[in-house]
């Protein structure tokens, strides 16, 4: 569909300034709906999900890899969670996972531009990949894809 396209569009456009960005302002955030129905994790009072790599869904994986690379790594329940994060920690960079319904409401809501998209007060160098269906409970990813795009950035 056009929101895929328009995503790859934007992950070539954005991707050599992506690059360029210190480790430490990206991040790698994941919805909930990738994680085990039976998770363990706690949430925080921001309202992120704390992963703490109980092996029942690959996100602690992801968790693992993101780290061990220098990026920070986020579990989140919506979309308003991610915003409140990326102020908080001042991050410049985030390779996000989403859903058609969620990647549609952040192109209607956000200002996107040559320099970024603007999420409140920052400009953020995005990178993304579509979740193959909308399912805010048992989803699943490329997760090749995924570590694949960690890793070569």
């Amino acid at each position: 569909g056009i929101k895929y396209d328009a995503l790859n569009i934007m992950n070539d456009y954005y991707r050599e300034r992506f690059l360029k960005l210190p480790y430490e302002t990206r991040a790698v955030f994941l919805p909930h709906c990738l994680r085990a129905q039976d998770c363990p994790a706690k949430i925080s009072p921001e309202g992120n999900i704390l992963c703490i790599n109980c092996g029942k869904c690959n996100c602690g994986k992801i968790k693992g890899i993101t780290e061990k690379k220098g990026y920070k790594f986020f579990l989140v329940k919506d979309l308003s969670t991610i915003k409140n994060t990326i102020s908080k920690h001042k991050l410049q960079g985030i390779l996000g996972v989403a859903c058609e319904y969620d990647i549609e409401k952040a192109l209607k809501e956000e200002k996107i531009n040559k320099k970024g998209v603007q999420v409140n007060s920052l400009k953020i160098i995005p990178q993304g990949i579509k979740l193959p269906k909308h399912n805010c409970v048992k989803n699943t990813v490329d997760w090749e894809l995924l570590e694949k795009m960690i890793k070569e950035s």
